[in-house]
């Protein structure tokens, strides 16, 4: 008996299916040889433009942070306010890379050194937009608009921004911090039961867990407590001044 071919016999009717295929695509190229010759030029120079792109891009990001480094180096050295004309320089040519929100941040703090509340509530509310409050840039941010907010007497927004701290900052010191400064506000605001909670509440996990209190900050916390409760005890009101409430 003859062993059947190992090899897979073809229909003839699908060979000739198969060099009909083939010689259609052969003749459409042939007809069309322009649009195809275009199409692959289109295609290389597409790919050209995305790696040129991409390099220019991480330039642009390089050039963008030793710059910022150097303005912040100068930071050290010099008043503020001198370098606020190269900062302004700097946004406007790095201003949609990240560094360009870094540079916004220094801007803030020059402005509020300069007690600019409205300067810098513009400069640093689009950031504080752009970054949640969990990272570094969106955390600065906020702090930094919480006190230009409270500069302007917007006291309802500073209170708001340290609540969002308080609840969303990335780290317990972080939080505690914000707490507190919302505590400060609402007491120099005479809202007393607010801010005796929220002190009250900060020492209390401080006793009782690792809650990243320094041991000088609850002392300021039990201190402030201290000094609330008397002024509730006293009948203490929204014209009354906190002691070392600043």
């Amino acid at each position: 008996m003859t062993p059947p071919d190992s090899r897979r016999q073809q229909d003839p009717e699908d060979v000739d299916a198969f060099l009909a295929a083939v010689l259609r695509t052969v003749e459409w190229i042939q007809a069309n040889t322009r649009t195809v010759t275009i199409a692959a030029v289109v295609a290389v120079v597409a790919v050209a433009a995305g790696i040129y792109y991409n390099n220019y891009q991480e330039d642009v990001r390089q050039q963008a942070a030793s710059q910022l480094q150097q303005l912040q180096s100068q930071l050290q050295g010099q008043p503020p306010d001198t370098l606020g004309a190269a900062i302004e320089n700097f946004v406007s040519r790095y201003g949609d890379t990240r560094y360009g929100d870094e540079a916004r941040l220094l801007m803030g703090r020059i402005q509020l050194t300069n007690s600019g509340w409205q300067e810098a509530i513009s400069t640093l509310e689009p950031v504080a937009g752009e970054y949640p409050a969990d990272s570094p840039t969106g955390y600065a941010a906020r702090k930094l608009l919480a006190a230009a907010h409270e500069g302007a007497d917007n006291t309802d927004r500073a209170l708001e921004l340290y609540d969002d701290l308080a609840s969303n900052s990335q780290f317990a010191f972080q939080r505690n911090e914000a707490a507190a400064d919302r505590a400060r506000l609402l007491a120099e605001q005479g809202r007393l039961a607010e801010a005796e909670e929220i002190y009250a509440r900060l020492v209390s996990e401080a006793d009782t867990s690792a809650a990243g209190v320094a041991s000088a900050d609850l002392q300021s916390y039990r201190l402030k407590l201290g000094e609330i409760q008397a002024r509730v005890a006293a009948g203490g009101s929204s014209a009354d001044t906190a002691s070392g409430g600043g």
